[in-house]
């Protein structure tokens, strides 16, 4: 765990992901896994994860256009990604996918944990879905 910051805290940076933050965002991913599954997988399966495989995923799923695709990472201003969220239209048989997104996925940086990255990914993808519903839109801005 990282140690406590001095001063008054800074908010973090959210921002729409790049195709430069896919090798973040995949070991942000794989770290996240590794620790907070590791009651559930053994060690072996675990380490087994291929990161090249998991930076194809996340470049093409950051990559991805269409209504209610959305992928965002948050980190310090200026500095490298410790989090990410990502949306994608809904899968339930009851809501227009053209309005209605769904968190996919959302995970911090095992070393970030506590530092409210997850909190405000949320609040930000909860305010990009709400726009939507409220505006009608048939993607996220």
């Amino acid at each position: 765990m990282s140690a406590p910051t001095t001063g008054p805290a800074r908010s973090p940076e959210v921002r729409p992901a790049g195709s430069r933050d896919a090798a973040a965002v995949a070991a942000i991913h794989i770290a996240a896994w590794r620790r907070a599954y590791a009651h559930v997988f053994s060690p072996a399966a675990l380490a087994s994860i291929p990161p090249g495989d998991r930076e194809r995923m996340w470049r093409g799923l950051i990559a991805a256009t269409g209504p209610g695709r959305r992928v965002l990472v948050a980190g310090p201003a200026g500095g490298a990604p410790r989090g990410f969220a990502a949306w994608s239209p809904t899968r339930d048989d009851d809501r227009d996918p053209g309005l209605t997104a769904e968190l996919c996925a959302i995970y911090v940086h095992p070393d970030a944990w506590g530092e409210g990255l997850g909190r405000v990914l949320m609040e930000r993808g909860s305010a990009l879905a709400q726009f939507i519903c409220l505006r009608g839109r048939k993607s996220m801005p």
